[in-house]
């Protein structure tokens, strides 16, 4: 209980940030800047705290282990049940031709913050070994990241209401949620598991910096990688793919970035699937966004 009530301390800047809402474009591009230099310090901090973890080089390779463990159980059952979705239920949309250069531009931007992590990794060894990072700075940042985060969402203009009535929108989140959460609980079950932490750690949806500050605040720096590392293959993954299923499985190239469709895939996503496809991501993400931290939190917190 006391973990879960500390994780929820956590997420209360987002829903603070929802009563906050900025009208000047020039207040809406500096929470915009802020947010980014945000995400990149924690992903700095986060591989400063891998550097400092007892043999990492020795426990690497179970990080990339079982983060492809549980990004392949994910992406398998998001495919094959988002797949159905759109075979039993279509989704007519026209679909123009992609811009390739555009998508290397994305996928460009997803291995920069790769090697944001990897500089954090070199300069927890450049640090001296005695020195320790006080043991709060990850939960503080991410304070302030979900706090940004809140004002965002609220002041760029989409309307509860708009988001709800999105059928398609609303329909392919709970689907895609679910296809996740079972692909989760599968690969947990290989690795032996308690099923509430291979929820937890599936339940990023793709958004690398909640996921992996949140599950290192659970149950450790070991996992708290992992979590970083599945939920940026699945960006990686989706930047790739998203072309090339948006003709045939609309919903599931929206969907196969979870909570990236927002804004990282989004481009990409417009360039695909053109505008008709915008409304459907928006309403999608938004909706994977409010449920992200709400379901880490809960299956973290949680014991079964």
């Amino acid at each position: 209980m006391q973990q879960f009530l500390s994780l929820l301390w956590i997420m209360l800047p987002l829903f603070v940030g929802f009563f906050i809402r900025l009208h000047k474009p020039q207040q809406l591009k500096l929470i915009e800047i802020a947010v980014n230099y945000s995400v990149y310090l924690i992903l700095t901090v986060m591989g400063i705290g891998l550097a400092q973890m007892d043999n990492l080089g020795g426990n690497i390779l179970r990080i990339m282990a079982y983060a492809g463990l549980f990004l392949g159980g994910t992406l398998a059952v998001n495919m094959l049940v988002m797949g159905w979705f759109d075979r039993r239920f279509p989704w007519k949309n026209h679909t123009p031709q992609d811009a390739p250069e555009s998508r290397l531009r994305a996928f460009a931007g997803s291995l920069k913050q790769v090697g944001v992590v990897v500089l954090g990794v070199l300069i927890g060894y450049v640090l001296p070994r005695s020195w320790q990072m006080p043991e709060q700075t990850v939960s503080y940042l991410l304070m302030v990241l979900l706090l940004l985060i809140g004002i965002q969402l609220r002041s760029s203009g989409i309307a509860l209401r708009t988001v709800l009535i999105n059928r398609r929108g609303v329909q392919t989140a709970l689907v895609f949620v679910l296809a996740t959460l079972s692909g989760g609980w599968l690969a947990g079950s290989l690795l032996g598991l308690p099923a509430s932490q291979s929820l937890a750690l599936s339940s990023g949806f793709g958004w690398y910096s909640l996921s992996g500050s949140v599950m290192t605040q659970a149950y450790g720096a070991f996992w708290g990688a992992v979590a970083l590392m599945n939920d940026l293959g699945r960006e990686l993954f989706a930047l790739i793919c998203i072309p090339a299923l948006m003709r045939r499985h609309p919903s599931l190239a929206v969907s196969i970035g979870g909570a990236t469709a927002l804004d990282f895939t989004l481009p990409v996503i417009h360039r695909s699937g053109g505008v008709n496809a915008v409304p459907l991501a928006i309403s999608f993400s938004f909706i994977i966004n409010l449920l992200a931290p709400i379901l880490m939190v809960f299956f973290a917190g949680s014991s079964f």
